[in-house]
């Protein structure tokens, strides 16, 4: 009985901190990654962009603009942005931190709501980093030669 509540513990902390940011780290210089990222957000609204800081944050989005779950109805009324942190670890790794913020509209009673959250866009979006970085190491292999 005891292992079994012990479990339930753990997998309720591992699920607590599974929401909020996803963080994935990238064998490759704070440039390559930059310009990876930004190739990998060419067709979302950018509302900042700034490599000295390392921030790239969309601006509100209609759900269901971008990305549509086959598997929901979509609401119009709610919106949602996309932050990312890209920074240099000492050992030349480059860390990509993202996290995205869904905005429930209220109603006349109701304020809006920010609430975190993590899915399938924020991964496919770092795939689609590390995609752009092979390709990239690719073609530089090939002018070389």
């Amino acid at each position: 009985m005891k292992t079994l509540f012990i479990k339930f513990i753990l997998f309720f902390l591992v699920s607590i901190n599974s929401f909020g940011a996803t963080k994935r780290v990238y064998n490759a210089n704070k440039d390559e990654v930059w310009r990876a990222l930004l190739i990998a957000l060419s067709s979302y609204p950018l509302e900042k962009n700034d490599y000295e800081n390392g921030e790239v944050a969309t601006s509100r989005i209609p759900e269901g603009q971008q990305w549509r779950p086959m598997h929901k109805e979509v609401s119009t009324r709610n919106t949602y942005s996309m932050r990312f942190q890209v920074f240099e670890e000492r050992n030349s790794n480059t860390v990509i931190n993202a996290e995205k913020t869904l905005i429930r509209e209220g109603n006349f009673l109701d304020a809006e709501k920010e609430i975190k959250t993590k899915n399938i866009e924020l991964s496919v979006i770092l795939y689609r980093v590390q995609r752009e970085l092979i390709v990239d190491k690719y073609v530089k292999s090939a002018f070389k030669n």
